[in-house]
């Protein structure tokens, strides 16, 4: 049997009233006023030296995965964490668990993603989109 370390990067500072201010954790927190962007970085570091800790400790592997807009999750973007892990464990199982989209998104080149007239949501709001002459090109 094998054993991993899992971690979901929770948010770890909640406002002592969130329950009674918000019906959920999932989707309907207002993340632009409970997500300290200083803080952001802060939460990455210590899930990495978590999981490190727990490599270190002897766990058989590491595991992230894609939770975001929930209170359980911080982590929109599990490829760039496990990219970190890969290369700091030497060499340890590194697992991505439940991709939440499909990673070649993430990392295929922007000149092969195909042309549409509709905008893509990802693209727009990350301020491009091929063949959407509203969204700001790249600057």
């Amino acid at each position: 049997m094998k054993v991993s370390a899992f971690h979901l990067m929770p948010h770890r500072e909640l406002p002592p009233d969130f329950e009674r201010r918000h019906p959920s954790v999932w989707v309907t927190p207002p993340w632009w006023e409970l997500a300290d962007a200083r803080r952001v970085g802060q939460y990455y570091n210590w899930t990495l030296d978590e999981l490190l800790h727990a490599a270190r400790a002897g766990f058989d592997g590491v595991c992230t995965n894609e939770h975001h807009q929930n209170a359980y999750g911080f982590m929109p973007s599990p490829n760039l964490m496990g990219s970190v892990l890969a290369k700091q464990t030497n060499g340890l199982d590194v697992a991505i668990v439940q991709n939440g989209h499909d990673p070649a998104d993430d990392l295929a080149p922007r000149s092969a993603w195909p042309r549409s007239t509709a905008c893509s949501t990802a693209s727009a709001a990350a301020g491009w989109s091929p063949g959407c002459h509203s969204a700001a090109p790249w600057t």
